[in-house]
């Protein structure tokens, strides 16, 4: 859904900056006479991807966590020290 509200601030920004453009004695286009409605709609539209984007990264981290219980995903350079090591099956090594 913010993706839709995304592209509907988008297609106001750019029209009221083309119209604003092609007419630029439009009053109803500036808000208190030194907002353009096209630098607000385009905040918006901003607003909306962002928002689209992290939750979007959200539900896939999350269906990810759930496709894979029990799998534990360590940072780079963090260790678990309390596992046991791992036990050699080839017969060499101090595991004899």
């Amino acid at each position: 859904m913010n993706l839709i509200f995304a592209l509907f601030w988008l297609f106001v920004a750019v029209t009221s900056l083309v119209l604003s453009w092609t007419a630029p004695h439009l009053r109803i286009l500036w808000i208190n006479g030194n907002i353009h409605l096209g630098a607000i709609a385009l905040a918006f539209f901003c607003y909306n991807l962002v928002r689209w984007y992290t939750l979007r990264n959200l539900a896939e981290r999350r269906r990810h966590l759930r496709e894979a219980p029990g799998r534990r995903h360590f940072a780079p350079g963090e260790h678990r020290f309390t596992d046991a090591p791992p036990r050699r099956t080839d017969g060499g090594g101090p595991d004899r």
